[in-house]
């Protein structure tokens, strides 16, 4: 099914519909279509016919319920064929590391040995919601052609409240989802606890900013299988499902607006600033802040969200920007060696774009509320109890990068090749048969994250569960803080409490440049007094999803015509390892 965005949904202070629990109950359909937006530059899949998915409001003990309709073209025999084989745990593990990640046969990344398949398997991930992450389940995905899966979740009580939100989380397919725009907001509210409840900002204005790119292969309006990290300048910004700049915001004078955002970004953190104004942080990943300060800037890492005040007294037109970024690989002499290029800018996000236009009008509406608020509520009951339950193990973690051959897991014997790079978690590439380790559910434990790339500050997430960061690069925070997604430059550590039920937990890099090509990986939740194996039999799928059959042997290469990348092989053709020489 296509759609077409009408020209009257950009109008100005536009904002994704939203749907709220009625008697504790949100039952919702989402729908994927193809939706052309954009002003007709971008054709790609979208929620309920448009290019940003509805806000979905619930409270602490609402049940909620999620049907997922995928409407696109059923995936090809090819994938098909490459889904069960990486669902076959006794398949070769190389092979299927390879299939997984869209790898070429020695672990190279944008040159996909068997294409960027999966682009029409579609599943759902709640990026902040403590929600069973066996219910959840991103492991498996459903086809097009109408099939649906629903998911119901009982959202606890003791749910923290804040800013979630939800997206498409098929292995191998982020970054085409994250610039097609499959997400939308998910806020958990209702409570004393809530920032919403102090006073000033609820009487605020509330504004919703769900930021990301688009980037399509030339000469169509499909977007990119993946984002070149190199010479790549072409991508825009979009907000809400709109362009950037043409994304028009108009508010009147002395009001105060609290903007809620999210980053559906590809890689980069979004530095956000506004002409003429100082924000004032107000929460990260949906936990207030623990104190309250103005700020030139506020920073929205990929996958994570943020939420800040500004007043607007004078009359005027303002931009948000959002701040060049190039992983500390800036100016001649730096893109001379680590890539051969010698220009001042060769990473693709080093350039400043304009996210947001706003108008401020000579009139006077509603109240002059004080500003910035004096206090904010505290972290909620359960987060202090999880705070002080000891820590019963000290685990390293390490979001690893390779900088020559092999490849972590990819063995390699062949002759002398400039230096290659792979992303992965503990010197491994992500493969949906291996699990890192067992967890103890209802336990907590210390991870140490590190991580040997330090310019680009990987955004570590896991799903389900929250985190409290203890220190970051070496330096003990004064207040530890809550966090569901956070960025590690040189190293972190987090005191973080897991499920008391079995389950899959999926721990990756939240930028989908790096999740895409392996940098991810499961751990297992298991009761004390069961003996759940490390590896689940390759049968263990949600039941409503459809059988295939498993396959033994590596399915053949896929033939240019039938290969979704092969628009953009020339383009990738001219990209190079993406920090070598870091």
């Amino acid at each position: 099914t296509f759609l077409t965005l009408s020209a009257a949904t950009a109008a100005a202070n536009y904002q994704p519909d939203s749907l709220s629990s009625v008697d504790n109950v949100l039952d919702v359909t989402l729908t994927v279509d193809m939706v052309t937006s954009l002003n007709g530059t971008r054709t790609a899949p979208g929620y309920n016919g448009s290019p940003v998915g509805p806000t979905l409001r619930v409270k602490p003990g609402d049940l909620l319920k999620v049907t997922l309709i995928n409407n696109l073209d059923p995936v090809s025999d090819l994938d098909k064929e490459l889904y069960a084989y990486t669902k076959d745990y006794s398949a070769d593990a190389v092979n299927r590391t390879i299939i997984l990640n869209r790898l070429d046969s020695i672990g190279n990344i944008y040159n996909a040995t068997h294409g960027y398949w999966g682009l029409n398997y579609m599943n759902l991930h709640f990026h902040g919601a403590t929600f069973d992450p066996e219910i959840e389940n991103t492991r498996d995905a459903i086809d097009g052609g109408g099939e649906s899966i629903t998911y119901t979740f009982e959202i606890p009580e003791d749910q923290a409240p804040g800013l979630c939100w939800y997206h498409n989380h098929f292995h191998g397919t982020a970054q085409y989802s994250m610039l097609s725009g499959l997400y939308g907001f998910l806020v958990i509210e209702g409570t004393n606890d809530d920032i919403t409840a102090v006073p000033e900002i609820a009487q605020a204005t509330e504004q919703f900013l769900m930021l990301g790119e688009t980037l399509t292969i030339p000469e169509t309006t499909i977007p990119m299988p993946f984002f070149p990290v190199v010479m790549e300048f072409s991508w825009e910004a979009v907000t809400n499902g709109h362009l950037g700049p043409a994304y028009e915001l108009t508010y009147s004078k002395g009001e105060t607006v609290l903007f809620r955002a999210a980053s559906a970004s590809v890689e980069p953190a979004y530095e956000l600033t506004i002409d003429g104004h100082m924000v004032v942080p107000v929460a990260y990943d949906g936990y207030p802040v623990t104190s309250i300060n103005e700020e030139p800037t506020v920073t929205v890492h990929a996958g994570s969200r943020a939420e800040f005040m500004v007043k607007f007294d004078t009359p005027g037109t303002y931009e948000i920007r959002r701040a060049a970024w190039n992983a500390m690989i800036d100016g001649i002499e730096m893109c001379t060696a680590v890539f051969g290029i010698p220009l001042e800018a060769c990473i693709s996000f080093d350039k400043e774009v304009v996210v947001a236009t706003i108008v401020v009008e000579d009139v006077t509406d509603g109240l002059m509320l004080s500003y910035p608020p004096e206090e904010l509520p505290g972290y909620n009951s359960h987060l202090i109890e999880l705070a002080n339950q000891p820590s019963i193990k000290t685990r390293q973690v390490g979001l690893d990068q390779a900088h020559h051959y092999p490849i972590f897991q990819i063995p390699y014997d062949g002759p002398f090749v400039p230096p290659g790079t792979g992303f992965g978690i503990n010197e491994l590439l992500f493969d949906t048969a291996y699990v890192h380790d067992e967890i103890e559910a209802g336990s907590c434990e210390t991870w140490e994250l590190t991580t040997n790339n330090p310019g680009v500050g990987h955004t570590f997430h896991i799903h389900s569960v929250p985190f409290l960061v203890l220190q970051t690069d070496g330096v003990e925070l004064g207040k530890p803080a809550w966090r569901d997604t956070f960025p590690v430059y040189f190293n972190a550590t987090i005191h973080v409490c897991f499920p008391k039920h079995d389950g899959y937990l999926n721990v990756h890099c939240h930028m989908p440049s790096h999740q895409d090509i392996g940098m991810a990986g499961y751990y297992q939740v298991v009761r004390k007094e069961t003996n759940t194996p490390t590896k689940a039999p390759a049968s263990e799928l949600i039941s409503s999803l459809p059988t295939t059959s498993p396959v033994t042997s590596p399915p053949t290469k896929a033939p240019v015509s039938d290969d979704t990348s092969a628009a953009v092989l020339p383009n990738s053709n001219r990209m190079l390892s993406f920090f070598v020489a870091s």
